[in-house]
């Protein structure tokens, strides 16, 4: 069965939002492929159609995290001045 692109994209941001949430819980060494992919309610043998390696993973993941930190820190300073 094929899936759609918005489901495989979907598919890989909830797999990065698990990775994100691993990495700010217990650090970058300790993310398990098969830990996330069933956190994620995915199988194991379903990574490598999202992501080419775990370093892979590890650093769209820590982009995610950044992405997520400058949102809430425009957030929190929208509409105020610089001083």
């Amino acid at each position: 069965m094929r899936y759609s692109e918005g489901h495989k994209r979907e598919t890989r941001r909830r797999l990065l939002k698990v990775a994100a949430d691993t990495i700010r819980s217990q650090g970058p060494d300790q993310i398990g492929v098969s830990g996330i992919m069933a956190e994620a309610g995915l199988t194991h043998g379903g990574f490598y159609a999202h992501f080419g390696s775990k370093d892979e993973l590890v650093a769209e993941a820590i982009c995610v995290m950044f992405d997520e930190s400058k949102a809430r820190l425009n957030e929190k300073t929208s509409g105020h001045s610089p001083a």
